[in-house]
Parts: structure tokens; C-alpha cells; sequence
């Protein structure tokens, strides 16, 4: 019997920083997909602060629904 691998929808709820970062790039090391996360959130000056408005700062380790809701808006699901 062959494994059948499902997708499964992203949810949509607050998560840590280095969770999301490594969501999205699941191929490097935490410390990397976080370089490579924030440098996505700070590229486009707009979404940036977009972000900043919802109450993101650099230092921010955990995002809520709605600031996640933000981020796959631009980025799209990881």
C-alpha cells in the first residue's frame, strides 16, 4: 500500500517568530531562516509598516492571528 501524503491547510493563529521563520524555510538552520525571515519583513517598506502599525518591532518573538494573517498576506502560506 503506497503512503499517501495530504496537505494540510496552514493555520491561522499566533505563532513564535521562530516558528513562522522556519515555516518558511524549512531547509536552513533556525538561526538562518530567521536572517532570512526578517530580511523578507523589512524589504518592502509599505508591508513594514503595515507591520509596525499592528504593533511589530524588530524585536517582536511572537505574532498574533492577526499580524499572521499580515505576514501570509504578503509572503503567501509557507
Amino acid at each position: 500500500m503506497k503512503e499517501q501524503i495530504i496537505d494540510q491547510a496552514f493555520v491561522y493563529k499566533g505563532y513564535k517568530k521562530t516558528e513562522l521563520a522556519t515555516m518558511y524555510n524549512p531547509h536552513m538552520t533556525q538561526k538562518k531562516a530567521m536572517e532570512t525571515f526578517n530580511k523578507w519583513l523589512r524589504s518592502n517598506p509599505e508591508f513594514w509598516l503595515r507591520l509596525q502599525t499592528s504593533g511589530v518591532v524588530i524585536g517582536t518573538q511572537y505574532y498574533r492571528k492577526s499580524q499572521v494573517e499580515i505576514i501570509v498576506s504578503h509572503l503567501g502560506e509557507p
